[in-house]
């Protein structure tokens, strides 16, 4: 089922595998296959990318801008975004509190307990 054009390019906050899928595969009538041999890693890692699945590699990024002239800078602006928004999204498990100077840091919860503070 191919995604619809508007689909993958109106939510810039979005992860760039569909945006790939759409911008190239769909508009240039490629297989995953094909698409993956174009930009020289295996059909795994790049269905694997497509599907939102793993992140998309600054090295990715360049491959894909060398084959199919997607700028990597833009994709990769879409991988530092959709990261913000899935870590903004996991915010409330994440258990600190904001740094005063001053304040008692024994009292603040500690990210490794068990280890020994460095001196």
């Amino acid at each position: 089922m191919m995604a619809r054009i508007d689909e993958a390019t109106s939510d810039h906050s979005g992860h760039p595998g569909p945006y790939v899928r759409v911008q190239v595969l769909d508009l240039l009538n490629l297989s995953v296959t094909d698409a993956a041999e174009a930009i020289g890693i295996t059909r795994a890692a790049f269905s694997t990318f497509l599907n939102a699945r793993a992140s998309l590699s600054a090295d990715m990024a360049l491959r894909i801008e060398k084959a199919f002239a997607i700028p990597m800078e833009h994709l990769m602006h879409m991988q530092c975004d959709f990261d913000i928004a899935q870590a903004r999204a996991r915010a409330g498990e994440i258990n600190v509190t904001r740094y005063v100077r001053g304040s008692t840091l024994a009292s603040r919860p500690r990210l490794f307990a068990g280890t020994a503070d460095p001196k």
